[in-house]
């Protein structure tokens, strides 16, 4: 009936329409906090930002693109299919709650230190194609996990920073 076919594209039509606003404004709100100060709470609010917004896409989206191209009559109702889209938006609410466990502080300054160890493991392998007495030492000392931040960076904040060319390396 004109009824269903209208709530049925409403709910399509402005579901998408405030996932796209949503993402807009997150990524507004991505690119001034990256453009201020780069402080551990707003880099962990950066990455929870992506994971929630990577969530609420991933679950919600494929439903509605699904219910609009159904109605146009672009595709055809399958049960299965439908019922598939259905469990994927209603995995959101049980995501969610996962996402502020996986991106909490403590885990994330843990990921980052096991990301900067090995970039900085990687690039002492490829500047030193023989390693010396004292660069079998410090990497013994980074695989024991006993390796300070200073040995990373060059002091001036930026975590993936190149000592000799002073590029970045992300």
């Amino acid at each position: 009936t004109f009824r269903v076919k209208l709530f049925a594209y409403m709910y399509s039509v402005l579901g998408l329409s405030a996932l796209t606003v949503i993402i807009i404004l997150n990524f507004v709100v991505l690119r001034t906090v990256l453009s201020l100060h780069r402080k551990a709470c707003e880099i962990q609010m950066v990455v929870f930002l992506i994971g929630i917004l990577t969530i609420v896409s991933v679950c919600w989206a494929p439903l509605m693109i699904r219910v609009f191209l159904i109605q146009t009559g672009l595709k055809e109702k399958d049960v299965i299919r439908d019922l598939i889209f259905i469990r994927m938006a209603s995995f959101n609410q049980i995501m969610d709650p996962w996402v502020y466990i996986l991106f909490r502080k403590t885990l994330l300054t843990r990921i980052i230190q096991f990301i900067k160890v090995h970039l900085c493991l990687q690039r002492k392998q490829i500047s030193s194609k023989v390693p010396g007495v004292g660069d079998i030492e410090e990497i013994s000392r980074v695989r024991q996990g006993e390796l300070s931040q200073q040995s990373c960076n060059n002091g001036a904040g930026e975590p993936f920073l190149s000592k000799s060319t002073g590029e970045t390396l992300s």
